[in-house]
């Protein structure tokens, strides 16, 4: 271990690639994260937004526990099922981007991102 000016120990944290490693340990484990939930798909209702997505196929070395979605533009997303979400309350024509990640006991993965415009939706007939 090194120590930095102050005698307080300072440790190397190496995270390449979404792996997690602890340099310098015995029998150190690699943890490797989730990886980007796949088949991200958004539909447009009246002011909401409906998204899913399939697990990622690279769950890492832990299985994923759960879904974290963020909606950049502070709205909040309610889960509707294990990989699906509505979001709603926000503004017709106001684009809004979302960001999906998994998390497991190895932390959370990578985010895949998914863009969408609410609307009214028209019926065609």
């Amino acid at each position: 271990m090194r120590r930095n000016l102050f005698g307080v120990l300072a440790f190397a944290l190496a995270v390449v690639a979404g792996v997690l490693s602890l340099p310098g340990t015995a029998g150190a484990v690699t943890q490797k994260r989730p990886g980007l939930p796949a088949n991200l798909t958004i539909i447009s209702a009246n002011t909401a937004l409906i998204i899913s997505w399939a697990p990622s196929l690279d769950p890492g070395t832990s299985p994923v526990t759960g879904y974290t979605v963020v909606v950049i533009h502070g709205n909040t997303c309610t889960p509707t099922g294990p990989t699906s979400g509505l979001i709603s309350g926000i503004s017709n024509d106001r684009p809004q981007l979302v960001h999906i990640k998994a998390s497991s006991a190895s932390g959370f993965g990578r985010a895949a991102y998914i863009a969408g415009i609410p609307g009214t939706v028209q019926n065609c007939s």
